[in-house]
């Protein structure tokens, strides 16, 4: 029973972990696309501080959800080709299926 805790545990940290980085990379991505055009003319701006923070956690964190992305994408095709191979070499056939042909 316990093992069984602990999987549910991790999972659900898990899911909540990847909620927070998705968020974090939507929001920096949203903040970006909102200062695009952000003009400074103070040295020490707070608005070019959060744009330099938010494309760190951006270029960080898009490599990790590229690399999930793709990884993603290669299991369902691999598992989509493993299964239309699957049907096209099944040696079904009609005495392995039982049926008579009678005349």
């Amino acid at each position: 029973m316990q093992g069984k805790t602990n999987k549910n545990l991790n999972r659900v940290l898990a899911g909540i972990m990847a909620i927070m980085m998705l968020s974090a990379v939507l929001c920096s991505f949203f903040f970006l696309a909102k200062e695009v055009g952000h003009q400074c003319h103070e040295e020490n701006c707070p608005i070019c501080e959060s744009i330099e923070l938010c494309t760190g956690i951006v270029r960080r964190l898009s490599a990790g959800v590229t690399f999930a992305v793709v990884l993603a994408a290669l299991t369902v095709f691999s598992f989509s080709v493993f299964s239309a191979t699957e049907h096209i070499f099944c040696e079904d056939t009609l005495v392995s299926r039982k049926i008579r042909l009678n005349d």
